[in-house]
């Protein structure tokens, strides 16, 4: 009798590597697609909201949540009147500047006055830039 030793071949073995090696880097180009296109919405994000607050300033007179006759503007309670002094303050107006948006229609998000509060800092955030570029 014949002694047969099954085994790979050292082609078999390379093919696998092969293999194995473009699954890994096809697993990580995959991965960056999705991390590059994460960055991308949140860039489109905060342009958006930097034309929201942009417009708003320019229709209103005041940033967004500092609008000082809010309620009579749109006749609702739901919204608070902001202080008119041109100057979003963090604690209590910063909340109301996405109600704001929304009421004026420069943005379709369903946000509720503090169930927010990244927007609210994004917001604060581009809002400090357009302040300290005007």
């Amino acid at each position: 009798m014949k002694n047969i030793k099954k085994a790979f071949s050292l082609v078999k073995l390379s093919i696998v590597l092969i293999i194995t090696g473009l699954l890994i880097s096809g697993v990580a180009a995959g991965s960056k697609l999705i991390e590059n296109g994460k960055i991308h919405k949140l860039i489109n994000e905060i342009s958006e909201l930097q034309q929201a607050y942009n417009s708003f300033k320019l229709i209103y007179e005041f940033p967004p949540g500092d609008l000082n006759n809010a309620q009579d503007f749109w006749g609702t309670t739901d919204i608070l009147n902001g202080d008119g002094d041109r100057r979003v303050e963090w604690l209590t107006e910063s909340c109301n500047s996405s109600l704001q948006l929304q009421k004026a229609e420069l943005i379709n998000y369903n946000i509720y006055p503090r169930a927010s509060p990244c927007f609210d800092l994004i917001l604060k955030f581009t809002c400090k830039i357009y302040t300290y570029h005007t």
